[in-house]
């Protein structure tokens, strides 16, 4: 995807919403991006945002527009159509595919390598163990 830097009407358009960076230059979005729905959030560190364009439809058959609202983000790509919000401390170091909806959490937070548990042996609905089943991104809990 490529990114561009903000305009000065969308970086004043986004400090009028409550939003907040430690350098706008490092805020980055997609061509296509809107400050529309982006509201009380803190940028910190290399930030790259997709659009938003698409709404979630929540059970209760509530509707949530994508967007951000109320979120501390740092060195974070998030991805187009995510809906992020209420997030109590922040989300750092982190790459949020497209369509994600994140809510009502404290802290999501990569620090150094990760591989998410892939390659790691775990003992899979067996008390005395010598069963493991080695964890990755395809497995899922029938298949363990």
């Amino acid at each position: 995807m490529n990114y561009r830097r903000l305009t000065e009407d969308e970086v004043l358009r986004l400090k009028s919403q409550s939003c907040l960076a430690d350098d706008w230059g490092k805020v980055t979005v997609a061509e296509e991006f809107s400050t529309e729905f982006v509201h009380h959030t803190r940028f910190s560190g290399e930030v790259r945002l997709g659009v938003f364009h698409s709404e979630f439809m929540l059970p209760g058959g509530i509707r949530k527009h994508s967007g951000l609202r109320h979120v501390t983000l740092h060195n974070v790509t998030v991805g187009d159509n995510c809906c992020i919000e209420n997030i109590q401390n922040y989300i750092a170091n982190y790459e949020i595919g497209h369509d994600t909806f994140i809510e009502n959490v404290d802290i999501i937070l990569v620090d150094g390598v990760s591989k998410f548990g892939n390659g790691v042996e775990v003992s899979v609905l067996n008390e005395t163990g010598g069963r493991e089943v080695l964890i990755n991104d395809k497995l899922s809990a029938h298949q363990a």
